[in-house]
């Protein structure tokens, strides 16, 4: 799902109006780092002075194309944060610009857990007071 359009200026810096669903449409700037270490990232996020995020230069096995791709973080997000990626835009009169994407998590599927606590324990125990007021 595109949540937002970005473009570069002529410094490089990328700025990006982000409108995430729920969510009053903001702005975001990405800039180029310079790597410290090879699993380091290559671009940070920025809602003005607070880093927000970080971006990874990625490429797609399916089509080879290049992408930046990392977390955007906020309290508002649920878990404090959202994997998001950048693209540049293919479509030819959109020159220049990049769309923001974001794929909601998969679900895992979990390992089964008990409907109930053991007979005789704690847990038990309190399922099975009825003064609990709540």
């Amino acid at each position: 799902m595109r949540i937002g359009i970005a473009k570069a200026d002529t410094t490089g810096r990328i700025t990006a109006t982000i409108v995430a669903p729920g969510l009053q449409p903001f702005t975001v700037e990405l800039a180029k780092l310079d790597k410290t270490h090879d699993r380091g990232p290559d671009w940070e996020v920025r809602l003005g002075v607070e880093r927000c995020g970080a971006r990874w230069k990625r490429t797609s096995r399916e089509s080879g194309t290049e992408f930046l791709s990392g977390p955007l973080e906020s309290p508002v997000f649920p878990g404090g944060k959202i994997e998001i990626a950048v693209w540049k835009a293919k479509d030819a009169d959109r020159k220049g610009e990049l769309d923001i994407t974001w794929n909601p998590p998969r679900e895992e599927k979990k390992a089964a857990t008990p409907t109930s606590a053991p007979a005789g324990s704690a847990a038990a125990a309190a399922e099975d007071d009825d003064d609990i007021p709540f």
